[in-house]
């Protein structure tokens, strides 16, 4: 039961560390294209309120990877 939570965590891990990643790229482009070409791209996409979106998606990702890290730490320590 314990490999099944922990391949668990490390599959959340995984994902939350892509999330944020995706999102600090995410935030390049909009400092590289500016805001409206940033909200014309992320309307491409079907993603309204781009900015907005994308912000609160970074905020749960890093939330996730952190948590995930020290429950991760946790159960590998013992």
């Amino acid at each position: 039961m314990k490999d099944v939570i922990k391949t668990g965590v490390q599959i959340v891990h995984i994902l939350s560390f892509c999330g944020t990643l995706l999102c600090g790229v995410l935030g390049v482009v909009y400092e590289i294209i500016g805001p409206v070409k940033y909200k014309q791209l992320l309307s491409s996409f079907g993603i309204s309120n781009g900015f907005e979106r994308t912000w609160i998606w970074a905020v749960v990702m890093l939330i996730l990877l952190l948590s995930t890290h020290f429950i991760k730490a946790e159960l590998l320590s013992k």
